[in-house]
This record gives C-alpha cells, sequence and structure tokens, in this order.
C-alpha cells in the first residue's frame, strides 16, 4: 500500500502521517490444554455444601408455606361444615347452586366453598336443581 502526502498551494497543509484505511491481524491459534477449562468450568459451577443447604432450605420453606396454606383451608372449610346451622330451603324457578350459595353465605368460605358444601349435605352429583326440591341449607 503507497501513501503519498499532498500539497495544494502555497497555504496547504502537509498531513503529519499517513493514514491507512485498514490494517492486517495475522490471527494464531491459541495455545491452551481444553481439559484444564472443563476442569475450572465445573469448579465454577460446582454447589458447595453451604449453597445445598440454603436451597433446600429455601425449598423446604417453600413447602412448608403450601401445606400451611392448603390446611388452612381445609380447616375452614371443615369448620363450615360442623358449625354451621342448618335450614331447608325449596328451590325455586331460576334457582341455582350459585345463587343459592350466595344467599346463604358460610363465614370465611368463597361461594364455590358454599356451593361444595350444598352439593355434600345434599348428595347432589350435579349442579343441576328441579324446582320443588327441598336443599338443606346455612341458616
Amino acid at each position: 500500500m503507497s501513501t503519498s502526502m499532498y500539497t495544494d498551494g502555497n497555504l496547504a497543509l502537509v498531513l503529519d502521517s499517513p493514514r491507512a484505511g485498514f490494517s492486517v491481524v495475522d490471527g494464531y491459534k491459541r495455545t491452551y490444554d481444553s481439559s484444564d477449562l472443563a476442569q475450572e468450568r465445573a469448579a465454577a459451577s460446582a454447589l458447595t455444601p453451604k449453597t445445598l443447604v440454603i436451597v433446600f432450605a429455601l425449598a423446604a420453606i417453600m413447602v412448608a408455606c403450601l401445606f400451611g396454606t392448603l390446611i388452612a383451608g381445609q380447616r375452614a372449610y371443615d369448620t363450615g361444615l360442623a358449625s354451621q346451622q342448618r335450614a331447608e330451603l325449596v328451590v325455586g324457578s331460576g334457582d341455582t347452586l350459585w345463587s343459592i350459595a350466595s344467599e346463604h353465605a358460610i363465614e370465611g368460605l368463597s361461594t364455590q366453598d358454599t356451593v361444595s358444601v350444598l352439593r355434600e349435605w345434599n348428595d347432589l352429583s350435579t349442579s343441576s336443581l328441579t324446582p320443588g326440591t327441598t336443599l338443606v341449607v346455612p341458616a
């Protein structure tokens, strides 16, 4: 590649250094032992005993919270079944288990849980109701 300096006229500036368009760098094969690299990566990603203890402790806490939530929900459901006073209701035209459960809510239970209670108390296999049927409902 040749470079040249230009001067144009008597007041023109001369470039101090030539500017190269690009430069080529000869590549070379890196010299390293791949087994050393694999060992370094394995050592860096290995879980230490302290890390394992922390992971298992967090997992145990999460499982305990999950079971606690499930047990609390079941306890509220069982309490609603056992302690609730009952009354009888004649099903009218257009009544649904959901509407009856909404009108006769059990404290601490959702409408869906109250529907389950109604189905259990009245031995209903489906949610279909026939007008004139007598149901046991929360008082």
